[in-house]
């Protein structure tokens, strides 16, 4: 089967926080593999209703990255990232605060 990606997968096994609903509602996941484009993400909870358009944050590398859901199957997601916003800190109730960002450009 030819690779069609353009960008190598990373398998990993981070701990990180999918945000939605205009940073109100947030969910804790397992980031399986990553690249520069994207993401597969284990869902930890049971899954709630994720809407098309996430911020995912991954506090081992202090980043989260807005994106967009590809695929879902049952606890599983493949995101798309359209931008990395960078210099996170999040406050113990669990909002993120940042400054600064970039897009990514494919």
């Amino acid at each position: 089967m030819e690779e069609r990606r353009r960008s190598v997968r990373e398998n990993c096994r981070l701990r990180g926080r999918i945000f939605f609903s205009d940073g109100r509602k947030s969910q804790p996941c397992s980031i399986r593999d990553i690249s520069y484009e994207g993401a597969r993400i284990d869902l930890l909870d049971h899954p709630v209703h994720i809407p098309d358009a996430i911020d995912l944050y991954i506090p081992q590398k202090h980043r989260m990255m807005h994106a967009s859901v590809r695929w879902r199957h049952g606890n599983r997601i493949r995101v798309a990232f359209s931008s990395v916003l960078r210099n996170i800190s999040v406050h113990p109730a669990g909002n993120a605060v940042l400054s600064g960002s970039f897009s990514v450009v494919s």
